[in-house]
């Protein structure tokens, strides 16, 4: 038996970590995505393809033409990313589509490399 390099071990704990997090949000009660520091979408649940997406609509046009909400969960990122309230933001009372929203913002580090979960 040879011990396990810690460097591996580490490796295998971030692969981990966001294959859980897609887990975990799959089978979420509401809808809810992972974004990674460019805001590319990374994985969004079936809920939240239901409630914001068309079939024609990826979730980066999506946000991008939802103006205001798009600057507001730009800063709420920065901030998560910044850690300068905590680790988890709160966003209240925000329309869309036709429906008010809590949204809340929380920032994970996947390795090297940050990811907002919301």
């Amino acid at each position: 038996m040879y011990p396990m390099d810690r460097i591996q071990q580490k490796h295998a704990r971030q692969i981990d970590l966001l294959e859980n997090l897609t887990a975990v949000i799959q089978d979420y009660p509401n809808p809810a995505c992972i974004r990674d520091e460019t805001g590319k979408f990374i994985f969004y649940n079936t809920l939240f393809h239901e409630s914001f997406l068309t079939q024609d609509q990826s979730a980066e046009k999506w946000l991008l033409s939802q103006r205001d909400f798009c600057e507001l969960i730009s800063v709420t990122e920065m901030e998560a990313y910044r850690n300068e309230h905590t680790h988890l933001n709160l966003v209240e009372d925000v329309f869309i589509q036709n429906r008010f929203w809590t949204i809340s913002v929380q920032s994970f580090l996947n390795g090297h490399r940050n990811i907002i979960l919301w």
